[in-house]
């Protein structure tokens, strides 16, 4: 991610607003400025509802944990609540454009929601303030995602603390700019998954070319038995 990395011009932000990603990087641009992300979003806590209440499952609204957090965008998960599972208390019910913060299990997953779902207690819901779009926080905390990993604690299962994710500082330019930053990395991203599904196709055809080169040489004596 050196790329996004420049991109967000990350460097030394106020005394005590450390950046997870580290110190010593360039002065943010004019019109750039420091902030938590406790300031310009809500977190929220998922949870589950009772498995043994069979009323609750089996619908068709999406329920997430931190293994169906695995890109970008967010439209299903491996279960399925109903409208009494999603307004039974249990779960957090998240809002088309809500931020899947993965706190625990799986910490340093991020991604957006893109239909009403409920979400596990692998994830922080955060909802952006409208100074932040939803698209330039997820790209920016996965710039810095191995840093929030090295930051879990817990004797069984490792998480995050609220407050450790309240404030992570994030460097944060106009709407304008965010969208102009979302815009040039999701293009670049977009090329960069074509270029890797050429290239898988590539080795495909060079992991099956031995076998193509023996049926050349050999394929006209198919059919023949050892005693032939």
């Amino acid at each position: 991610m050196n790329t996004s990395k420049s991109m967000f011009g990350t460097n030394n932000p106020p005394a005590g607003c450390k950046p997870a990603g580290g110190s010593g990087r360039r002065p943010l641009p004019p019109g750039w400025r420091w902030v938590r992300l406790g300031e310009v979003g809500t977190f929220s806590q998922g949870g589950t509802p009772r498995k043994s209440v069979s009323k609750y499952w089996g619908g068709d609204i999406p329920f997430v944990t931190g293994a169906d957090v695995t890109s970008e965008y967010v439209s299903n998960g491996r279960a399925f609540l109903t409208k009494e599972g999603l307004h039974s208390g249990q779960t957090c019910i998240c809002q088309p454009g809500t931020l899947l913060f993965v706190t625990r299990t799986r910490v340093g997953r991020f991604g957006i929601a893109t239909r009403v779902m409920g979400a596990s207690q692998d994830i922080s819901p955060y909802v952006c303030k409208e100074l932040l779009l939803p698209e330039y926080a997820y790209w920016y905390l996965t710039s810095i995602s191995e840093s929030i990993r090295q930051a879990t604690q817990g004797s069984t299962i490792l998480g995050l603390t609220r407050e450790y994710v309240e404030n992570i500082p994030l460097p944060l330019p106009p709407l304008l700019e965010q969208r102009a930053i979302v815009a040039r990395l999701e293009a670049q991203m977009a090329q960069v998954q074509r270029l890797r599904a050429a290239a898988e196709r590539q080795l495909e055809a060079i992991h099956a070319l031995p076998g193509a080169l023996l049926n050349e040489a050999f394929g006209g004596f198919a059919g023949g038995g050892a005693g032939d």
